[in-house]
This record gives structure tokens, sequence and C-alpha cells, in this order.
């Protein structure tokens, strides 16, 4: 955005990302060629993943991710 301070931005940064991150992935997700081609079992160990990496940065201040395992 233009017009903010850094900090202004940083702070719109973390809102949407917060408030919107999770709807926009699963947007994404749902109409993604990849997804479709998936068996059940994949998409579960997917969403196990996409769980596990949100606790990570809940509980590391964003400091640890599941790349990062």
């Amino acid at each position: 955005m233009t017009g903010l301070s850094d900090e202004d931005n940083e702070k719109v940064k973390k809102l949407v990302e917060d408030k919107f991150m999770q709807q926009i992935k699963n947007s994404y997700l749902s109409h993604s060629q990849t997804v479709e081609n998936m068996s059940d079992e994949e998409y579960r160990l997917a969403g196990y993943v996409e769980e596990l990496d949100r606790f990570l940065n809940k509980v590391s201040n964003g400091n640890v991710t599941v790349d990062d395992l």
C-alpha cells in the first residue's frame, strides 16, 4: 500500500494474513487442478501438514514452519 509508514504497512499485512490467508488458500485449493488429481489419502495428508504448519507458526511466533522440520 502507498501512503503508509513501514510500520503501518506491516500492520495491514499482518491483519490481511490473519483474517484472510486461510480463506485465500482454501479458495485456491478448491480450484486447483493439483488438488483435483489427489487421492483421498493425499488430500488428508496435505490437510494434516497444513494444520501442523499453522500450529508451528502459532506456537513459535512465526519462527518455525513444516519446511524447517
